[in-house]
């Protein structure tokens, strides 16, 4: 876990003790802090073997609704979907906060909020107009 900070997942659970459900006192904050993360449909799971050194690439990642029973990493790492058919933050409590875990479910607001979606398509529109090597990059990077 981040030491310290006051997003710590520590700093969130220190109050009262340990609540019997971690992940459901951060969908609370979340939804409080991001009413619109209340319309869409995820899943919090915490994994202390989902680290960079297996994975390859990092200790938090969005699980698509898509994704199949096991996700294959570029390293060839393969890592079992926590929750087939839905999606899903899966992070290394160790590793991550309070923070990460909000940052990481911009991905899912993409891809299950028509508005965000189109805001932010409007947005690489711009971004990416006449930039054709940022745009392949893009495209390939959200399909």
């Amino acid at each position: 876990m981040k030491e310290g900070g006051k997003n710590s997942l520590a700093e969130i659970f220190k109050n009262g003790g340990k609540p019997k459900n971690e992940e459901n006192l951060i969908l609370e904050r979340l939804f409080k802090e991001w009413p619109v993360l209340s319309t869409i449909k995820f899943n919090i799971v915490p994994d202390s073997t989902f680290t960079k050194e297996n994975t390859g690439i990092g200790s938090i990642e969005y699980i698509s609704p898509n994704e199949e029973e096991y996700i294959t990493y570029p390293n060839g790492y393969k890592h079992k979907n926590p929750h087939i058919g839905e999606a899903s933050i899966i992070y290394n409590p160790s590793d991550n906060d309070y923070e990460d875990i909000k940052m990481d479910l911009l991905h899912a607001l993409r891809t299950q909020d028509p508005k965000y979606r189109e805001l932010v398509e409007s947005i690489d529109k711009v971004v990416l107009e006449g930039n054709d090597d940022l745009k392949t990059n893009a495209k390939l990077k959200y399909e």
